[in-house]
């Protein structure tokens, strides 16, 4: 458009652009009453306007997506300015449309962070983003986990995938973004996927608010009642109330007080919209009927309060028409986007006004029940440029006095990486407690193995460890006669009569150790076992022939030895010396039983007295046997402890055990 100065017959025609013909609710906006109102104002107000005549053009928007998106194509020619989109999908085609046409596309419905609009160059907000204006709230409360549930309507459901989008940038966590279809067991099917979700905190509703004859939100707010959802447990916010003033201020809704059910589901809504805090929407359209501006047969109690947006919105676009002109700038897009910056004016019903980055700001409020009537109370008043709330005079009613969890404020925070919504110092604190879990169930598995094994050792056919329970001593009787010097075989004269063989032992199966007595005819002084024979469940294990006063007494090896043969096993004996059958079980037997006290008795007596009596014998002995190295080492090592008990012995001065 050229640049004009001081002529008052160019033409600004804005292109108010929205669902008017296939959105019931929206209609009762009364979009073209709210447009001629508004320009009708500004062609009378020298504040915003000195230069241009305002003119509106009402375009439709179809309700489905992809019509939504050829019919905006084709608006170029109507209008010199654009009021919209409705639907976020199309916001970004709509925003390159705008830049390629180089007109002003003002919308009060997108969900374009400020990269996108940056990118645009003819693209602005006529409302402050409602994703930084939820994510304000959810600041303040640390509420991190997000579920959206949206109306099957297209409007509803790209609004809904806009939102997740925008608040996931903010860097939260949108769990759930579900769709209530229109069949009866739509609502609950939705509620049970964010029933199923962990950790949610709030549900947004994309959808007609149900004070405003939504019937969607009702049925759903409904049905979360039923399913015990309205416990404190999760908060409702009504998304379609950020872009419009929802009146409260002597403002009583009928439906709350027919409507039981949804009386006690709004206990748990939380309504976040535009204040209105010198005069309510009603009021201020009220007036305007009384001023003749608007047709005194429109019922206010009946209009959408959608009707003060569009009114504010084509004022917005018009100061910035005004601040361009004004500025000596040529009239076009690129140039009206960037010069809505710094300047304050007085809208439908608020004050309107853009900071010096070009944001709108407006004044934002809570409002809530009090669990049983049917009015809005103000509890908190939203500052989105500071981000922060303010009490506004009223407590906010939670359901059985029970609000939803708080998450972590790492979520919250962008110099931190949140995960599952868990502060760093629980996380290691959790890793640590595991870790010494881990460590008690690995002690606790070797404690109990341990014992498993030491029981298998204790107890059993084949038990290693043997106690003095498991041992029989037997005090041979001394030959009252001499040995005979040639020692005859057993079979002939021989000193040594060996009246019986017998092997002792409490139960073949289970008892590990035997022992055999070679009883003799004669007397001796020694109390040690003629013959000791020790074994297991696999056989023999070792065995220990007699020992007396004057030596080491051989039993002849010849046919006529006794033969002793376990259940379990062939092992044979057959010498006069010490000798061990199974190297193997030798082996386990020397190292899990030679050292216990009862062997080592028996043995080391055997040894203790072999040695004082013939030292080079013994010596002799061994090395005729053959051990492995293994048992000689143990064996050498009792001889060792043996040499060191008789020198005690024969101490005078030094005493020992016995």
């Amino acid at each position: 458009m050229d640049k004009i100065s001081c002529v008052h017959l160019a033409t600004f025609r804005v292109g108010v652009v929205g669902p008017w013909n296939c959105n019931f609710i929206y209609a009762q906006a009364y979009p073209e009453v709210a447009a001629k109102l508004a320009v009708a104002r500004i062609n009378k107000d020298s504040t915003v306007n000195q230069v241009y005549w305002f003119d509106y053009v009402l375009l439709n928007e179809e309700c489905q997506t992809s019509q939504a998106l050829l019919g905006f194509v084709n608006l170029e020619r109507y209008a010199s300015g654009f009021i919209g989109p409705v639907n976020p999908a199309i916001c970004e085609a709509a925003g390159w449309l705008g830049r390629a046409w180089n007109k002003a596309i003002f919308s009060w419905s997108c969900l374009s962070d400020d990269a996108a609009v940056e990118r645009y160059g003819t693209f602005a907000r006529a409302l402050p983003q409602s994703a930084a204006v939820i994510y304000t709230v959810l600041q303040h409360f640390q509420w991190a986990h997000v579920a959206i549930i949206t109306s099957e309507q297209h409007l509803w459901v790209e609004v809904g995938e806009a939102l997740a989008y925008a608040l996931r940038n903010f860097g939260l966590p949108v769990g759930v973004v579900t769709t209530m279809e229109n069949e009866p067991d739509g609502a609950k099917n939705a509620l049970c996927k964010i029933q199923n979700a962990d950790n949610i905190r709030v549900i947004v509703m994309c959808m007609h608010s149900a004070l405003l004859g939504g019937q969607e939100e009702t049925h759903l707010l409904e049905k979360a009642e039923e399913l015990d959802m309205i416990d404190g447990t999760y908060v409702f916010l009504p998304y379609d109330a950020l872009t419009y003033s929802m009146p409260y201020q002597q403002e009583t809704y009928t439906i709350l007080s027919e409507n039981s059910k949804l009386r006690r589901a709004y206990d748990a809504v939380l309504t976040l919209t535009i204040d209105s805090p010198e005069v309510s929407f009603r009021q201020a359209f009220r007036e305007a009927q009384e001023k003749r501006e608007i047709p005194v047969h429109i019922n206010a109690d009946q209009v959408h309060p959608l009707f003060g947006t569009i009114f504010n919105s084509i004022y917005f676009l018009a100061k910035a028409v005004d601040n361009t002109q004004k500025s000596g700038k040529w009239v076009m897009g690129s140039t009206v986007s960037k010069y809505t910056k710094d300047f304050e004016l007085q809208g439908f019903s608020q004050t309107l006004a853009a900071d010096e980055y070009g944001e709108a700001v407006l004044p934002y409020i809570i409002l809530d029940t009090d669990g049983k009537g049917n009015r809005l109370w103000p509890t908190y008043s939203v500052d989105v440029a500071a981000g922060t709330l303010r009490h506004s005079g009223h407590t906010v009613h939670w359901p059985h006095s029970s609000m939803p969890d708080e998450d972590s404020s790492c979520w919250f925070d962008s110099s931190y990486i949140c995960s599952g919504g868990l502060d760093a110092s629980y996380i290691v604190l959790l890793f640590v407690l595991v870790g010494l879990l881990v460590m008690l169930g690995v002690c606790l598995a070797l404690y109990i193995r341990r014992y498993i094994q030491h029981a298998q050792l204790m107890k059993g056919p084949n038990k290693m460890i043997l106690t003095m329970d498991d041992l029989t001593f037997i005090n041979t009787q001394s030959s009252k006669k001499k040995m005979d010097d040639s020692h005859s075989s057993v079979g002939g004269k021989s000193t040594v009569d060996l009246k019986s063989v017998k092997s002792i032992a409490a139960n073949a199966e289970n008892s590990n150790v035997a022992v055999m007595e070679a009883e003799e005819k004669q007397k001796a002084t020694s109390q040690v076992p003629l013959l000791l024979l020790l074994f297991n469940s696999q056989g023999i294990v070792a065995a220990v022939q007699r020992v007396t006063g004057c030596g080491l007494e051989e039993i002849p090896g010849d046919t006529n030895t006794p033969e002793i043969r376990p259940a379990t096993t062939k092992t044979v004996f057959a010498s006069s010396r010490i000798y061990f059958f199974d190297t193997k079980t030798l082996n386990l037997f020397s190292w899990a039983s030679l050292s216990r006290a009862g062997i080592f008795a028996i043995v080391s007596r055997a040894l203790f007295s072999l040695l004082q009596e013939s030292p080079r014998r013994l010596s002799s002995l061994l090395e005729d046997m053959k051990l492995d190295w293994n048992v000689s080492r143990v064996i050498f090592a009792k001889l060792d402890l043996v040499k060191g008990m008789k020198y005690l012995h024969h101490r005078e001065k030094l005493s020992h055990g016995g």
